[in-house]
């Protein structure tokens, strides 16, 4: 059996240095914009960070040594707690997702709100096909009062796949009843992880209000 596998490198070791250690410079001389108090505030009382109001600066000693203490891999299990694939080990993952608002009938092409029976299906679709690793949140359902909608959508996504999920939640304030209705259906969360809370910064730099919360709600 031919077992060649194809590699892509776009830039050499000494490269890759440089841009980790323009990275470094960046977020110590110009810092990150952190749009909540209460993370700048403490962040500032660790003493490892200079913060000028909503910028917070951190030297690459900091930066270095939250490197070197994240764990270099990350084992995922299904929702019925079989290992399934491990982040990291320079792996590509892929998923189906992600938060659509509306949804293209394939027979006529139509455009139609996306509504929970379509996120019911798009994810019983990612479930069935073998490549998909995990299921990202397929839409933003729309078919259910506007406060709920991250409630009923998130436990379509957790019903209809045993498959690790990407959780994207909208709005921040219902992150938590999210977990806590996964927590009450499954038990806990940790001892072996399926859910992978979406988080992203906004660029340039800036780490929103929203992702903060949602990231202190989640560690």
């Amino acid at each position: 059996m031919n077992n060649v596998r194809p590699q892509l490198r776009l830039l050499n070791d000494e490269q890759i240095e440089q841009v980790h250690a323009y990275a470094l410079h960046i977020l110590s001389e110009t810092g990150v914009r952190v749009d909540s108090p209460s993370v700048v505030e403490m962040l500032g009382e660790t003493g490892q960070v200079r913060v000028d109001e909503r910028c917070v600066k951190m030297s690459a000693e900091l930066v270095k040594s939250a490197i070197q203490s994240a764990p270099s891999t990350i084992q995922m299990y299904d929702r019925r707690g079989n290992p399934v694939f491990n982040l990291g080990n320079d792996r590509l993952r892929f998923g189906v997702g992600v938060t659509a608002l509306y949804y293209q009938e394939p027979v006529n092409d139509n455009l139609e709100l996306f509504t929970r029976q379509h996120l019911r299906e798009l994810t019983r679709l990612g479930s069935a096909l073998p490549l998909y690793d995990a299921i990202s949140t397929p839409g933003i359902v729309r078919d259910v009062p506007e406060h709920l909608g991250d409630l009923y959508g998130s436990l379509e996504h957790f019903a209809n796949t045993a498959k690790p999920l990407v959780l994207l939640v909208s709005d921040e304030h219902n992150f938590a009843p999210v977990l806590d209705m996964f927590v009450h259906l499954h038990g806990g969360l940790g001892e072996k992880p399926f859910v992978m809370p979406y988080f992203n910064p906004v660029s340039p730099l800036v780490v929103d209000s929203g992702t903060l919360l949602k990231m202190q709600v989640a560690i």
